[in-house]
């Protein structure tokens, strides 16, 4: 019997289409959409990049791989650490527009912008909380700032990177650690700087008219699985005008990320995408 394709419930989500039962041949990768974490032949490293026609060097943070890896071959897995719903920020971004209809004020906040909000108010929850799972998150911020007290001159753990995968293991790597205190600006620009907004054929402005579209008391509409969320891991690599690796989310599996290599990668190579959405 032939196998059907998924069902795709957002047109604008082609992820659907490249799962059904696995995400990969991978000998030591066992798991289907339901798995939440794995890592392949890949590790944080010092880089260099180069600027102004290869005259300055600059030395960053990388993901490389550890072996030659063939197109096509899974490179990770990971879970957000954070993400916000997209059912509440559509139903957030659409009362301040009747709410700015009643007060007569145009100044209203893009969905954009309210995403961001709330996404910044959950990060700012992970920094109040004491459990294992809130301590390694707000590491995790600081990671990508390089903020952390010992980690500020040296790469970050892949425990703390892909905490969603074991928080107990992440927070167990800072023990003698304090987290470091963080603004509100500073937690948004992490979030501007690393976070995963939108990607592939979705952009903000599609989602606004799917909000739109959408009514609160109307279950057989369709609102994007995800919106917004912070991906440590994913954050490390680089930008290339020729990538060599893809990203795409799971439908329907809270928003888990999905990363192949698509060119050969030789070992120690950097791992690179483009940070520009070909929308």
């Amino acid at each position: 019997m032939s196998r059907q394709r998924p069902l795709v419930s957002d047109p604008s989500d082609v992820s659907a289409l490249l799962f059904d039962d696995s995400y990969s041949n991978n000998d030591d990768f066992d798991g289907g959409c339901n798995s939440e974490a794995y890592i392949g032949p890949v590790k944080v490293a010092w880089t260099t990049s180069h600027h102004q026609n290869h005259q300055q060097q600059e030395r960053q943070r990388g993901l490389v791989v550890t072996r030659n890896v063939k197109a096509g071959e899974l490179l990770f897995v990971t879970p957000p650490t954070l993400q916000v719903s997209p059912i509440q920020v559509a139903s957030q971004w659409r009362q301040q527009r009747q709410d700015s209809a009643a007060a007569a004020n145009d100044d209203l906040l893009s969905l954009q912008t309210v995403a961001e909000q709330v996404l910044v108010q959950s990060m700012k929850e992970s920094l109040t909380n004491n459990n294992a799972e809130s301590k390694a998150v707000a590491f995790s911020f600081a990671c990508l700032t390089g903020a952390s007290l010992s980690q500020s001159k040296t790469l970050p753990s892949m425990n703390i990177l892909n905490a969603s995968a074991n928080y107990d293991a992440a927070a167990a790597s800072t023990s003698a650690e304090e987290v470091p205190p963080f603004t509100d600006d500073d937690l948004l620009q992490i979030l501007r700087h690393n976070a995963f907004g939108p990607d592939g054929l979705t952009s903000y402005a599609f989602l606004e008219q799917q909000a739109l579209l959408q009514q609160e008391d109307d279950k057989s509409s369709t609102m994007s699985s995800r919106i917004l969320g912070m991906y440590p891991l994913a954050a490390m690599i680089n930008h290339a005008c020729v990538p060599n690796a893809i990203r795409v989310f799971t439908p329907n599996v809270g928003g888990i990320m999905v990363v192949h290599a698509c060119a050969d990668i030789l070992q120690g190579q950097q791992v690179l995408w483009s940070y520009i959405s070909p929308t």
